[in-house]
């Protein structure tokens, strides 16, 4: 092969060390060169100041052959990842056998192979091979790249795992946005605060939070439940000297009471910032529900007030819009808290009527 080129992922540098066979295990056992060295992750390099490259491509030679792949790094839930495989070879008596296979086994097909893999200089022969990868469900995915190699000796088994990530899709909530406190209480819900509340819980679901487990309409009981009882404030403030907008919630215990199972989600906007990293978020215990950002805080029993706040760069004029959820109450104070009201209706329409027919019969 060529003299083996290193990426250091730097800025933009490629360093280039003494010319070597890289050492794949069998292409010579007896040099001293590591199985990892003189492999350019991008022949191109067309990393960023940050060293940030979003495929990883990489070449491998062997005996009279190579072999270069290429496949994004990281990808949206949905998204298109292909695997892209080019391998050259010296003659026809060097053969592979490819094979690409996810974590339990099962064989990721082939969706396009060149139709004619022919000699293409000095009787080389090159071919190109796509795998349409699987992005329906967030997380780290392992493949294992396997062949068996006939290096016109004996026929080699050869395998290696590549890696790539794939990313919760955006979180989009309806047009226009609910109100920054979202509540489903009669006078003030509408079908898009409610679309929103149903489009946070599937969110919660597609992540496994057990919060989210209750069916939808036990999901709206609880949220009317915390409006109805816990007093809930949110508030931001512009740091003008540190270009910084502060964004706190907070909430209070109903009186005489506790709330058990309390959750805080917090939806915050792209116009706030882009992505979860962008955040610097003070209060801790949080779950990531998607880095979009939608934000989770759980706390089993509510009994004083909490304050959650996280800060965003810039003068940020709109808010975040905050669904608080509690399974159930304790305490009397907040049972009157609900009750008084309602009893005070009847005396009202008592004392409407009693009192005039009581001046009536004085007169």
């Amino acid at each position: 092969p060529p003299p083996a080129t290193v990426d250091d992922n730097d800025s933009d540098v490629v360093s280039s060390p003494p010319a070597t066979v890289v050492d794949d295990g069998d292409a010579d056992p007896s040099d001293n060169t590591d199985d990892n060295s003189g492999v350019d992750t991008d022949p191109n390099d067309n990393i960023n100041q940050n060293g940030v490259d979003e495929y990883n491509s990489t070449v491998r030679y062997l005996t009279g052959a190579e072999y270069f792949y290429s496949l994004k790094k990281s990808v949206r839930e949905g998204e298109e990842n292909i695997l892209s495989i080019n391998f050259t070879k010296q003659d026809t008596s060097r053969n592979f056998d490819w094979q690409v296979l996810l974590e339990d086994g099962s064989e990721i097909s082939l969706i396009n192979e060149t139709s004619y893999c022919g000699p293409v200089n000095d009787g080389e022969i090159t071919c190109h091979l796509e795998y349409l990868l699987p992005t329906d469900n967030a997380g780290k995915i392992d493949l294992t790249l396997a062949y068996t190699y006939d290096d016109g000796v004996e026929i080699i088994p050869r395998s290696e795992v590549i890696t790539y990530s794939v990313t919760p899709k955006p979180f989009t909530p309806p047009t226009p946005p609910p109100s920054p406190v979202v509540s489903v209480n009669q006078d003030d819900a509408t079908a898009n605060q409610n679309t929103f509340i149903e489009e946070v819980r599937n969110e919660m679901l597609n992540r496994g939070i057990k919060e989210a487990q209750n069916t939808q309409s036990e999901f709206n009981e609880n949220i009317a439940r915390a409006s109805q009882t816990l007093e809930i404030e949110k508030e931001t403030r512009f740091n003008e000297t540190a270009n910084k907008t502060k964004t706190t919630i907070t909430i209070y215990p109903p009186k005489g009471g506790i709330a058990h199972n309390v959750s805080i989600i917090e939806y915050i906007p792209k116009e706030v910032a882009e992505h979860v990293s962008d955040l610097v978020i003070f209060t801790s215990g949080y779950e990531v529900i998607n880095d979009d950002p939608l934000i989770m805080w759980h706390f089993s029993a509510v009994d004083e007030r909490i304050d959650i706040s996280y800060e965003a760069k810039g003068n940020v004029e709109v808010t975040g819009n905050t669904i608080v959820a509690a399974e159930s109450i304790e305490g009397s104070g907040t049972a009157w808290h609900i009750i008084l009201p309602m009893l005070l209706i009847p005396l009202l329409i008592i004392a409407l009527i009693g009192i005039p027919r009581m001046m009536h019969k004085k007169k």
